[in-house]
């Protein structure tokens, strides 16, 4: 009896992790076409397109905390 209750406690803890990892990684994001399957948050808004890419605007990323590259 013991084991039967291991085995569904296992089986039922693979499948709420299951289901969490899908709701917190992949049904938020979706892949761009253009960026080579990269993951865009599915509320980032479009800000501007031109020829070298998109760029979004998605209100949980902030400049605040940014690191900022000089590749000069």
């Amino acid at each position: 009896m013991k084991k039967m209750v291991g085995w569904t406690l296992t089986l039922a803890t693979l499948l709420i992790g299951g289901v969490i990892y899908y709701f917190i990684t992949l049904s938020l994001y979706e892949p761009s076409k253009d960026a080579f399957d990269f993951p865009i948050p599915k509320n980032a808004e479009l800000d501007q397109e031109n020829e070298q890419g998109k760029s979004y605007d998605w209100s949980k990323a902030s400049e605040k905390m940014a690191y900022h590259l000089d590749m000069n």
